[in-house]
């Protein structure tokens, strides 16, 4: 009796119909009916069947059985010259020594900015510009778009009128960015997965995670915004929703 007593109070957090449906679908292991016809059938259905039916396919899974790591010549190759392609890259792309950032035509010294975001950055760049290779960062400040460049102290101007963009969103999300810092991490693993193939994307989705991490840590009023239409998103920032996609959003 005292165990039925135990087990009801700990169950009064959740509704009947939650109960129920964590019993059908997380106890049990519901075998799949050929006889049964669904016009839409339900995620919680698919996948609760998904070792009884022959036409179960999961994508998911199969990208993460496809994504190990491999050991050969081919990969220890690769894996030396996609380091140097990430030391290129910073060297060549947004040189130091140019005279657009000696002018600060598109770009902006770090010291133009507020003492919160140069914190920001300060920390980002403790990093291994590595990090970064497959993470094109976004910082809306003071009304425009800047791009984050790895251990360097300054910025590109990505979009000057921001606010629109910031304005638009903020009103799709329900989300109130006023004086706040919104930080957009543009996902390009295609970066990595030229040299690394399948295995590419699992490690730019770590490093996607990291960089997410590193800015949450540094900012105590950060905040993760992630369930929003990820395409609808894409297309405000113009970006094709493959090799390049936006899967958070961060406001400070």
């Amino acid at each position: 009796m005292d165990f039925w007593i135990q087990e009801n109070e700990k169950q009064q957090d959740f509704t009947g119909e939650e109960i129920a449906s964590f019993k059908r679908y997380i106890e049990e292991n519901d075998v799949y009916n050929d006889n049964t016809f669904e016009f839409t059938e339900r995620n919680l259905d698919y996948f609760s069947a998904r070792y009884t039916r022959d036409d179960f396919t999961c994508y998911a899974e199969l990208f993460h059985v496809n994504s190990d790591f491999w050991n050969s010549d081919e990969m220890d190759e690769n894996i030396e010259l996609y380091e140097k392609s990430v030391q290129w890259r910073n060297k060549t792309v947004h040189p130091e020594d140019s005279e657009y950032v000696i002018k600060e035509e598109k770009y902006l010294y770090l010291e133009s900015f507020s003492e919160k975001f140069r914190n920001i950055v300060s920390s980002l760049n403790k990093q291994q510009a590595e990090l970064f290779s497959c993470i094109d960062l976004l910082f809306f400040v003071e009304g425009s778009f800047y791009q984050y460049l790895p251990q360097k102290n300054f910025v590109f101007m990505w979009e000057k009128n921001g606010k629109k963009i910031v304005d638009r969103i903020s009103e799709w999300l329900s989300v109130d960015f006023e004086d706040k810092i919104v930080v957009i991490p543009i996902f390009v693993p295609i970066r990595k997965m030229l040299f690394f193939g399948e295995y590419g994307y699992r490690e730019a989705m770590i490093d996607y995670g990291r960089v997410l991490s590193e800015i949450t840590h540094s900012v105590s009023d950060a905040k993760i915004i992630r369930r929003f239409e990820t395409r609808a998103m894409n297309e405000k920032f113009r970006l094709d929703s493959v090799e390049k996609s936006i899967l958070s959003i961060i406001s400070c």
